[in-house]
């Protein structure tokens, strides 16, 4: 009986080994998540969530991490450095799992537009991301009330920062001040709604050139709207085709980046003492929706307001410009660049890198920042004014955003992991690992972050320099952007007279203005309302 049940007992616990065994194998075949199996690293043993397992979702936008860790020869581009901030992130708080949303809004058509038939079916469905750098912050959403108030996040301390480092007792300590009066970060109601990520290098975008060509006909780099407009007509006087646009420029709209980046600033620095209400030398949104109600963007009633749509309808009327060639919009211009027969690309400096590493270019190209209107076009507007090296205050190119939905109806766990997180990837180390790996496509928000060397030449470049506006941006909301657009479109090619473009135009900012006005609730008392 004592040997029977020896043996009875041996058998069992041989079974329950067995059965462990087995189901620690099962385990190891599920996907792995990060739920609490590991050591907490973060500093001074902070804890998340009470230690309990909390996913956020974060859309990184351009800065996701490639699905390649290793360049293949069809996957050439690698991207990591994300994927292993994460990763790092993830280590210092085992419980916490980031998840990756790599959706994106349509590339097609109007950018607004895009981004809010991507976003707003999202937000209705609660399916939205928690935290995202592909927003565009409070420039063009901010009064939306997508965004959650940051204000008091950015007083704390951040002990990703080292101690004794901008940033480290004050979060906000870390970036430069004047950020902080960004139109990007900024909404109208003065609510502080988007935290610095990356920077313009001086402009977002560049004017790559053919050197050769510009030695050839002692071209010098143009600084004025007026002075891009002689080089390329001599330019193409020579046979060469002077100006190959970006893909997105070949949409007409009122935003296109010679509005934003080469007559926007200038007209804005032209009207600043007429719409910097506050005295504080600079204009915001909610100055900005006070001055199209105030009339100083009509083009019924100024001329100056009629002369801005006049050189954008100069530049792409094919009929008459001295830029662009016959078929622009449907043209690829690629090949013909490679082979040196196109003096001038327009590009986003993100293609820096390619351009870098591309084998097939026949010449060696330089850049320099989109030239300004100035003078020498109207002289009622003032000169351009440039820097010695190096550009004046970027702008912000992108920025976090929190989604108020997500923090205000999911745990507070969420939240309290995202505002760590974002601490984590703003942090100067993490964010020069990013920018670097960027190779010149952008700066770093942050006083301490890395400049790529890549960029060494481009910041002796001078660039333009004007006070901090809303450019000339007449109508900021999908619908009347839209609108405003295709309006545009109509009068450059011919199908509409001066007059009716400018008395559209006028009416669509006003209903733009009369709709962020309801919508924010603004006090518009003082203001001398001008229909």
């Amino acid at each position: 009986m004592q040997k029977f049940q020896g043996r009875f007992w041996r058998i069992l616990c041989i079974v329950l080994v067995m059965a462990l065994l087995g189901s620690t194998l099962l385990g190891c075949d599920k996907t792995p998540t990060n739920n609490g199996g590991g050591e907490n690293t973060a500093p001074n043993g902070k804890v998340i969530n009470n230690g309990e397992p909390v996913t956020i979702i974060v859309n990184l936008g351009e800065y996701a991490p490639t699905d390649n860790e290793i360049a293949t020869e069809n996957a050439p581009d690698v991207f990591n450095s994300t994927r292993e901030l994460i990763e790092k992130f993830e280590a210092m708080y085992p419980n916490v799992t980031v998840q990756l949303d790599t959706s994106a809004p349509s590339a097609a058509g109007d950018y607004v537009a895009g981004i809010s038939q991507w976003m707003l079916p999202r937000l209705a469905a609660g399916t939205q991301m928690d935290i995202a750098t592909n927003l565009s912050g409070a420039a063009l959403f901010g009064d939306s009330d997508w965004f959650m108030d940051l204000g008091e996040i950015l007083e704390e301390s951040n002990e990703y920062i080292a101690e004794g480092k901008k940033g480290h007792e004050k979060w906000s300590d870390q970036w430069p001040s004047y950020l902080f009066d960004s139109t990007s970060i900024v909404n109208t109601k003065g609510q502080i709604v988007a935290i610095p990520y990356t920077l313009d290098c001086g402009a977002p975008t560049a004017y790559y050139y053919n050197k050769s060509i510009f030695a050839e006909l002692n071209l010098e780099i143009p600084k004025t709207w007026e002075q891009l407009m002689t080089a390329c007509e001599a330019i193409r006087k020579a046979g060469y085709i002077a100006f190959a646009p970006y893909g997105i420029n070949t949409n007409i709209d009122l935003q296109n980046w010679d509005t934003q980046f080469s007559l926007g600033p200038i007209y804005g620095q032209y009207q600043l003492s007429a719409f910097d209400y506050n005295g504080d030398g600079r204009q915001d949104q909610l100055e900005r929706v006070r001055a199209v109600k105030e009339g100083i963007y009509n083009p019924l009633e100024n001329a100056y307001a009629m002369d801005i749509w006049k050189q954008i309808k100069r530049k792409y009327n094919t009929e008459t410009s001295p830029i662009l060639e016959e078929g622009w919009e449907t043209t690829d211009y690629s090949e013909m660049w490679e082979q040196g027969k196109v003096a001038m690309w327009e590009d986003k400096m993100s293609a820096l890198p390619s351009m870098i590493s591309n084998t097939n270019l026949t010449f060696e190209f330089g850049m320099f920042p989109p030239p300004v209107i100035s003078n020498d076009t109207y002289d009622y507007l003032p000169e351009a004014v440039h820097t010695e090296a190096g550009p004046n205050q970027p702008g912000v190119q992108s920025c976090w955003v929190f989604l108020k939905k997500s923090m205000e109806e999911k745990p507070a766990g969420v939240k309290e992991a995202c505002i760590e997180f974002v601490k984590f990837m703003t942090a100067s180390e993490n964010l020069s690992a990013v920018v670097t790996e960027k190779r010149g496509a952008i700066l770093g928000s942050t006083y301490d972050c890395r400049i790529p060397s890549e960029l060494d030449e481009w910041m002796q470049q001078s660039f333009p320099t004007y006070p901090s506006t809303t450019g000339w941006l007449t109508a900021n909301t999908a619908d009347y952007r839209q609108q405003g657009n295709k309006l545009l479109e109509q009068w450059i090619y011919g199908d509409i007279t001066d007059q009716e473009f400018a008395t559209k135009l006028n009416e669509y900012s006003q209903a733009d203005a009369d709709k962020i006005i309801r919508d924010q609730g603004l006090d518009t008392s003082g203001w001398t309302i001008k229909e």
